[in-house]
């Protein structure tokens, strides 16, 4: 946590933006959910979302951009 004093008080403020925070904390929990055995957890979610088709096309090329960018 970073702050600022300004006389008597002290301002704080995250140090790491919330994004980076979000990514370690779901990285986390899926490590310790599920380990390994990802696909059928997933694939359990998928099918109990109800995804609009917008959304369906976003989730898909989220997994075509993570396909190509392991490929390199």
């Amino acid at each position: 946590m970073q702050y600022d004093q300004i006389g008597n008080s002290y301002l704080y403020r995250a140090a790491v933006a919330r994004e980076t925070i979000t990514r370690q904390e779901v990285r986390g929990v899926m490590q310790r959910l599920i380990g390994k055995a990802c696909s059928p957890v997933l694939a359990q979610f998928i099918e109990e979302s109800d995804w609009s088709d917008a959304e369906i096309r976003s989730l898909k090329k989220l997994l075509d951009e993570k396909r190509k960018s392991q490929r390199k």
